[in-house]
């Protein structure tokens, strides 16, 4: 009973935050249409390209974290365990995607334990990167026309940077944290051998990696309107706050209608909100659809 009230929860989020942005997008239609009328094919072979490099650089991050754990998985065999198991974020809850590395890695001979810690590293990575990247966007005034956060974005953006900097010069904590959150998970606590330079080489290259996603969403969004070189900044800044603000809405699938949302209220800075929504609907059929072609071409690959 309580599944199918949660499954009844999750449907009626996704279905609000959809039906309000669809009543915006078609009850200023034209507008929306005189932006697709820009349709511009080069940008989006350029957005696919920036995405796909994006992607490759997180399965070869996760094999640099899983090195430190004393393991090797070659390249092929980490797009294989990678991008299948990247298709769980889109079930409900937020468990599947790494229940499902932990799983196939398994099968490449990766020990449960480390696969799983592996994952979580990852993830905490990719979210603390990705948060200050956003942070460092709207710190530096690049959304002057989102009056009221000020204050509370320059807050997030030092409190952000003040924590790097203690994981940074002193790993032993960044170790003991994710050890703690192990514990309070019930697994077993796992020697990470952080040190300086991983963790600054890990945290340059998932900021890299946004920065890659950052140009996806450029490129698309020059594909379907116009935008000014400018607005590059304000595209990363956007797509990593909705990504990561997705990621934590644990009750929606692949944050479903979330990042749908922030991006759209995001992007309105500067551009009109129903061409921003329409830029962030499709962007995510077309991110989607990036992710199934490397998910296809990844089982191609010979390991």
């Amino acid at each position: 009973m309580k599944r199918k009230i949660g499954y009844l929860v999750q449907v009626l989020i996704v279905g609000l935050i959809f039906f309000f942005l669809i009543r915006n997008l078609s009850g200023n239609w034209e507008l929306a249409r005189e932006s697709l009328g820009k349709f511009k094919p080069v940008p989006l072979v350029l957005s696919a390209i920036f995405l796909g490099l994006g992607f490759m650089l997180l399965v070869r991050i996760w094999t640099l974290i899983l090195r430190g754990t004393g393991e090797k998985l070659p390249y092929a065999a980490a797009c294989k365990v990678w991008f299948a198991s990247n298709m769980g974020k889109y079930l409900p809850g937020k468990i599947w995607q790494i229940l499902g590395m932990v799983y196939l890695a398994e099968k490449k001979g990766i020990p449960k334990l480390k696969s799983f810690s592996t994952a979580v590293v990852a993830q905490f990575f990719s979210v603390v990167s990705g948060l200050l990247l956003a942070a460092i966007c709207f710190g530096f005034h690049w959304y002057p026309e989102l009056p009221g956060w000020g204050g509370l974005i320059q807050i997030v953006s030092t409190v952000l940077i003040l924590v790097c900097l203690v994981f940074i010069f002193a790993p032993k904590t960044l170790e003991s944290s994710l050890n703690l959150l192990l514990r309070l998970l019930r697994k077993e606590t796992v020697e990470f051998y952080f040190d300086t330079r991983k963790i600054i080489t890990y945290l340059f290259c998932y900021g890299l990696s946004w920065l890659l996603f950052g140009a996806g969403i450029f490129f698309f969004a020059a594909g379907i309107t116009e935008v000014v070189p400018g607005f590059l900044w304000k595209a990363t800044g956007a797509f990593s706050g909705a990504m990561i603000l997705g990621f934590l809405a644990v009750i929606v699938p692949g944050g479903l209608g979330v990042r749908e949302g922030v991006l759209a209220f995001l992007l309105s800075s500067s551009m009109p909100l129903p061409v921003a929504t329409l830029v962030a609907l499709l962007y995510r059929l077309w991110f989607t659809l990036v992710e199934v072609v490397l998910f296809g071409i990844s089982f191609l690959i010979r390991d």
